[in-house]
């Protein structure tokens, strides 16, 4: 298996590297392996690890249940396939929530756009002025 820099795996990620040193120094990713030189390693499989950070740092969670996660998911021990599958149903309650919310969110969007006509618009943006009088 081919190692990568810190540098390699941010181009393959797309983080910067000051991301994925502060992934480590947070313990939400493991720290790497070293060269004789003292540079860190990387292996293919923190290409899955910050994928997994970024898909659920997208659905909201904080890095402090995303790194307990991966901690669980390496260690062995603490997850099992049960356990995998109740995490990944979890997930998929959390998109489902997060999906119910912004199709809220969009009929709302859709009903200013359409129903309401330029006077209501113009009440609705008052609301955010601090002065209203103006």
């Amino acid at each position: 298996m081919k190692k990568m820099t810190r540098g390699q795996l941010a181009k393959k990620t797309g983080l910067t590297p000051a991301a994925i040193r502060f992934y480590e120094d947070s313990g939400v990713l493991p720290q790497p392996e070293r060269s004789e030189s003292g540079y860190r390693l990387y292996g293919e499989e923190y290409l899955t690890l910050i994928q997994f950070i970024q898909d659920t740092k997208a659905l909201g969670y904080p890095l402090s249940r995303i790194g307990d996660t991966l901690r669980k998911l390496s260690d062995g021990r603490e997850m099992d396939v049960e356990g995998l599958r109740e995490l990944v149903r979890r997930q998929i309650q959390d998109i489902e929530r997060q999906e119910a919310h912004l199709a809220e969110v969009k009929f709302h969007l859709h009903r200013l756009l359409n129903e309401y006509d330029d006077e209501d618009v113009r009440g609705y943006l008052q609301t955010f002025r601090r002065d209203p009088e103006k």
